[in-house]
């Protein structure tokens, strides 16, 4: 689910985030994907962070392959390390 975030907060060690509707909500997991500004927005947190660094490839399918990939099969990540 995406949400746009438009505040954020936490209640222990889980992320809170507030929407257009600013109704803040619980979340067990935040993706932040604000790159050199995640010091700066999220450090009054004081939350665990753990950063990692996501190269993306982007390739052709065969035709007929299209199945496992139509937007409501999405995302598919694959985490390489």
């Amino acid at each position: 689910m995406r949400v746009a975030v438009m505040g954020l907060g936490a209640v222990g060690s889980a992320a809170c985030a507030s929407g257009r509707e600013r109704a803040m909500k619980r979340y067990d997991r935040v993706i932040l994907t604000v790159g050199a500004w995640t010091t700066k927005i999220v450090s009054e947190l004081n939350l665990p962070l753990t950063v990692t660094r996501q190269t993306y490839a982007y390739f052709a399918l065969k035709s007929g392959a299209e199945a496992p990939f139509l937007p409501e099969q999405l995302p598919v990540w694959i985490e390489a390390s």
